[in-house]
């Protein structure tokens, strides 16, 4: 039985109009049905009530991020555009993002001029940016992403969708087929929502938060460079990394699946980058045997397995396929 999809395209209006016509006519090309602010010119209360019922209704959602931040709701203090985005995250409606990769090379009259306008758009770049998105250049560019990210969306999230009445072979009990479609619908996203329910605390750090790294290492008096001397004391000290950066630390390891401890390449990475720093504090002596804590490293197993990026298989730790798609869109190289 042939769907069709109905897509809600959020964005600000004027600057990205160029792109919402790309987007547009992939969506058609796809057999979706696009919907967007275009149905609704003017923002104010009654119509932002008539916007939630229509992305309610949407099997998915996109948003384009350029370098506006667009109309503020007088009350809640964020954009129409913010504000859909959380609604389509909260209603739990499939969400793709689409940012634009170097949005301080866009012109004056499609960038914010206002300070607090800017900060606002960075504050929503990284709550996009914190779950599934990608980065366009151009609105050509841009229309062959949302075509292939649309078609890996439907596998990955199948929705309910809409079918033409003429095709249920039986009339009589097209009213029954559909009343069970819904519910199949509905037991995936409760299903979804359960295990994922961790995940939807804001609470837990992310992306850009800093978690200080928990690492021991010795002090040595005398010996070669390479001897071990005579120790003068253990010590305990922090190394601030974001959650997206010990990620990426650990993540390519795991692309190997073997059998590890995150702290070969954590620790490999601090004795890296941070030993120099350590080795201020102790001019006359030597450092030496820096690791990560077993504590801290346990932390940091719960702490990505409640993101839903890693499990454990019995034998070892695996990215989820979540985290394989989450490592791709922070490693890869961007234009």
């Amino acid at each position: 039985m042939e769907k069709r999809y109905q897509v809600f395209v959020s964005s600000t209006y004027e600057d990205l109009a160029d792109e919402r016509n790309e987007i547009m006519q992939a969506l058609l090309e796809l057999e979706c049905m696009p919907s967007g602010m275009e149905l609704f010119p003017a923002a104010n209360e009654t119509q932002w009530n008539w916007i939630k019922k229509v992305i309610i209704e949407s099997d998915y959602y996109i948003i384009i991020i350029g370098g506006r931040y667009g109309s503020i709701h007088p009350d809640t203090g964020l954009s129409y555009t913010e504000m859909e985005y959380r609604f389509a995250v909260e209603s739990e409606i499939p969400v793709i993002g689409f940012l634009h990769s170097d949005p301080d090379q866009l012109s004056a009259k499609k960038s914010e001029s206002d300070p607090e306008s800017r900060k606002k758009l960075a504050e929503f770049r990284k709550l996009v940016r914190s779950r599934l998105c990608k980065f366009y250049t151009t609105p050509e560019d841009l229309g062959a992403k949302v075509s292939r990210s649309l078609v890996q969306l439907k596998k990955q999230y199948p929705a309910i969708g809409w079918v033409r009445a003429d095709t249920i072979s039986n009339l009589s009990n097209s009213d029954d087929v559909l009343k069970l479609m819904k519910e199949n619908a509905e037991l995936k996203k409760k299903l979804e929502s359960y295990t994922k329910s961790i995940i939807s605390d804001k609470s837990l750090a992310n992306s850009d938060d800093i978690y200080e790294v928990e690492i021991t290492y010795s002090v040595r008096q005398g010996g070669s460079s390479s001897g071990p001397g005579k120790k003068i004391s253990n010590n305990t000290t922090t190394c601030p990394l974001t959650i997206d950066k010990i990620f990426s630390i650990i993540g390519p390891t795991l692309l190997k699946k073997q059998n590890f401890y995150f702290s070969d390449p954590l620790s490999d990475y601090i004795k890296e980058n941070y030993k120099g720093r350590i080795q201020e504090n102790h001019i006359d002596n030597r450092i030496q045997d820096i690791k990560v804590t077993n504590n801290c490293l346990e932390r940091i197993y719960i702490h990505f397995k409640a993101l839903n990026l890693i499990n454990w298989d019995g034998k070892n730790w695996r990215l989820t396929e979540t985290g394989d798609k989450y490592l791709i869109n922070l490693m890869a190289l961007r234009k």
